[in-house]
């Protein structure tokens, strides 16, 4: 309408419309940056807010007190400490941080004694660091599948076949440490007034009948007996001996 007027010439309009659809243009480009830019910065700040978080995470906070101890991997013969240097697997088990509140001791049954422990059986313990005191604890698991017993010598596997065994200490003190080593017994059975002798004074005949060697007068006897409940060391003597006889613990010489 300028242009129709006389105010402005024609071409000086069409030069302005460009100039505007230039700027128009310019704004465009100018906002894509900016949004561009700010998705930069949208990443920037979500990446930092990952790597802040993934430092935290590298950092393990003990839950209270206590001592750290190295946790164990694999089992029976292959269980292994974990080390310094070694590569771990994804949910692999670094380290823990005993209760010495709850103790526990880990040891071994030996297959043949299988039949004799039950769950909740009491259980003598003595540490080798405090051989003069005993503490007390009950059976708490029983492996479920047996395995090769492990020469602690050689690291080699024997012949022998053993259960896990884990018993619950009673109670709590300070001489309990993790890591100290222990030894155990289990009260499978009490006799009270009984006759018992030597384990190793009882032989066995063919028809699996026990019997003892025994001293009379002089003369040596053969005497069958029936044994009872019996310990690595002592065997209960139900019938055919009476208190004060004299047994042999070895064969006689001819």
């Amino acid at each position: 309408e300028l242009a129709k007027k006389g105010f402005v010439v024609e071409s000086e309009v069409e030069q302005a419309r460009l100039e505007y659809l230039e700027m128009q243009s310019t704004t465009r480009s100018l906002e894509s940056v900016v949004q561009a830019r700010q998705a930069d910065v949208d990443r920037a700040r979500s990446n930092f807010r990952n790597q802040v978080r993934k430092l935290e995470e590298s950092y393990i906070l003990a839950p209270r007190e206590g001592v750290v101890v190295y946790a164990s991997y694999g089992s029976g013969a292959a269980s292994r400490k974990v080390e310094v240097g070694m590569v771990p697997f994804e949910g692999m088990d670094l380290m823990y941080l005993p209760d010495v509140s709850t103790m526990q001791v880990k040891s071994e049954l030996n297959e043949v004694d299988l039949d004799k422990v039950r769950i909740d059986q009491p259980v003598e313990i003595r540490l080798d660091a405090f051989p003069d005191t005993s503490f007390t604890g009950r059976v708490k698991n029983i492996g479920t599948l047996a395995r090769r017993k492990v020469n602690p010598a050689t690291g080699k596997t024997t012949g022998t076949k053993v259960f896990d065994l884990l018993v619950q200490v009673d109670g709590s003190d300070v001489r309990l440490k993790p890591g100290l080593s222990a030894s155990i017994n289990i009260i499978v059975s009490k006799q009270k007034d009984v006759v018992y002798i030597p384990i190793e004074s009882v032989f066995t005949t063919d028809k699996n009948r026990k019997f003892v060697y025994m001293k009379e007068g002089n003369d040596i006897e053969r005497r069958m007996i029936e044994t009872g409940v019996s310990n690595d060391l002592y065997v209960e003597v139900k019938n055919g001996l009476e208190e004060d006889d004299i047994v042999l613990l070895d064969i006689p010489q001819e």
